[in-house]
């Protein structure tokens, strides 16, 4: 098995697991806490010699539910502020697009390819056309036609030739692009 073929494995159980969760949470809006409680505690690493800020968000959606923040530095702060952005809806987004990632990889390559392969198809198409209208165009012009030794009423291809050769053109200057 290969490193990226394990790593995707991985992810795909991390993301099962992480969108179980996000369905059976509340919406984890810290903003709803019922009593925000700011303070001081003992610090975990200084053996009692110490403080931290602490913050507590209680009551979250209305729920029994408090979550905590403390430390020293900045670090509890910014775990607050991430805390803050992850709530159920950005969770629910952000397991659906690495959902629509992991199921629809982008092939960029196979994608390129079949455009490539659609574009010879019209080219071969296109220039079906504006051999048949040169031909009908000739037939008409030279009286070899149905129509005898006169024009047929009201016939007349330039629109149609131009318009052909024009996409005929555009395709063989996007051939060089690809």
């Amino acid at each position: 098995m290969t490193d990226q073929k394990h790593t995707k494995e991985l992810f795909q159980t991390k993301l099962i697991e992480i969108d179980s969760l996000v369905k059976k949470i509340t919406k984890l809006s810290l903003a709803s806490a019922d009593h925000i409680s700011e303070g001081y505690s003992d610090c975990p690493l200084c053996e009692g010699e110490g403080y931290v800020e602490t913050k507590y968000y209680e009551n979250i959606d209305s729920k029994a539910l408090t979550i905590g923040f403390f430390g020293i530095g900045d670090e509890h702060g910014n775990a607050r502020s991430l805390w803050e952005l992850l709530n159920k809806e950005t969770l629910e987004q952000l397991v659906a697009y690495a959902k629509i990632g992991i199921e629809s990889p982008l092939d960029l390559r196979a994608q390129l390819d079949e455009l490539t392969k659609q574009r010879d198809e019209l080219r071969e198409v296109l220039e079906e056309c504006a051999e048949s209208l040169a031909y009908l165009r000739d037939k008409n012009f030279h009286g070899e036609g149905d129509c005898g030794d006169r024009k047929a009423d009201g016939f007349d291809d330039s629109g149609s030739f131009n318009a052909l050769r024009r996409a005929r053109d555009i395709l063989n200057i996007t051939k060089g692009a690809v």
